[in-house]
């Protein structure tokens, strides 16, 4: 019975556990006919960690006849030290791939990640 009791506290305790989440701002490069919504997006959800991804204004971003670029906002809660997650994210973005096996070319992170506040 002991036991069963320290196991219940200790999960609650997990339970009631708030995660602190943050934001990055970065910036993707990719091919022209990538297909950035839908797909894309879910890709990067997929990514540990990632809870939100939005575009930010002005969007998509026309830089060559072959090129285009978009702003991100990623929210996530990080899965290892800060550091190693932005590579980690980083690493992650470069490999995306749409449907028709278009590719991100580039990813800067433009930001450094803040702490978002609990409301």
């Amino acid at each position: 019975m002991q036991k069963w009791f320290s196991i219940h506290k200790n999960w609650q305790k997990y339970l009631n556990e708030q995660q602190k989440h943050f934001i990055v701002h970065c910036t993707l490069k990719y091919e022209k006919d990538f297909d950035l919504y839908g797909h894309v997006f879910n890709k990067i959800r997929a990514i540990d960690g990632i809870t939100i991804t939005r575009a930010e204004d002005p969007g998509v971003i026309d830089i060559s006849p072959d090129k285009k670029k978009v702003n991100l906002a990623l929210k996530f809660m990080p899965t290892k030290p800060m550091r190693q997650y932005l590579e980690y994210i980083r690493s992650k973005l470069i490999q995306l791939k749409d449907e028709e096996r278009d590719r991100v070319l580039a990813v800067k992170i433009v930001s450094l990640p803040s702490l978002l506040d609990k409301k």
